[in-house]
């Protein structure tokens, strides 16, 4: 059975966003409210603006929040025993950029984007440039070179300079950097 409860934003999202990419979202934060839907142990997060609220609290709550499958801009899902752990959303990956992320972002080049829109891993030589460090099994900004964003990749290693990602062009250019997550392809791939 799926539960909704309302709430203000909890620092969990703006922790999980300073610990990924080294910026905060606290004015959508304060500005808007989450909406949590607990099925069992797991959790879903969405933003919900003022004005959506006012329209929820016209009707039966308890009706409503009953039958609720989602509300406002999905943000993620956490399971109960371990909140530390979000599985981010498109949209949160969209939101960090937007606020001026400052790590774990990569620039890729014209075949990258092409192989990581159709939801394929990222190789070294289809990175052009990063925003440093990339630390190991974060969450990775993905820009085509027009900083065009296209999803969120999982960092199968970690880099710390500009110089480090050059010597492994030239030693090892086959090598899968990012495992994709989820990219603007998803939603053509599972007809959203």
């Amino acid at each position: 059975m799926r539960i909704a409860k309302i709430n203000k934003c909890t620092k969990l999202i703006d922790e999980f966003v300073q610990r990924n990419w080294n910026t905060k979202i606290p004015h959508i934060l304060k500005e808007n409210k989450c909406m949590y839907i607990e099925h069992g142990n797991k959790v879903e997060i969405y933003l919900v603006q003022t004005n959506q609220l006012r329209l929820l609290k016209t009707t039966k709550t308890e009706e409503l929040l009953r039958h609720t499958v989602f509300a406002g801009i999905f943000l993620g899902t956490y399971w109960k025993e371990n909140k530390e752990f979000i599985e981010p959303s498109l949209e949160l990956g969209y939101l960090a950029l937007l606020n001026n992320a400052k790590q774990n972002v990569v620039y890729v080049n014209t075949i990258g984007e092409k192989l990581f829109l159709y939801g394929r891993d990222l190789f070294v030589q289809s990175i052009n440039s990063i925003i440093p460090p990339i630390r190991y099994k974060s969450y990775v900004i993905i820009l085509n070179s027009n900083g065009e964003y296209l999803g969120l990749g999982i960092a199968l290693t970690s880099i710390h300079s500009v110089y480090y990602l050059e010597k492994l062009k030239i030693d090892n250019p086959r090598f899968i950097l990012i495992k994709n997550y989820i990219d603007l392809g998803w939603y053509l791939r599972h007809g959203g």
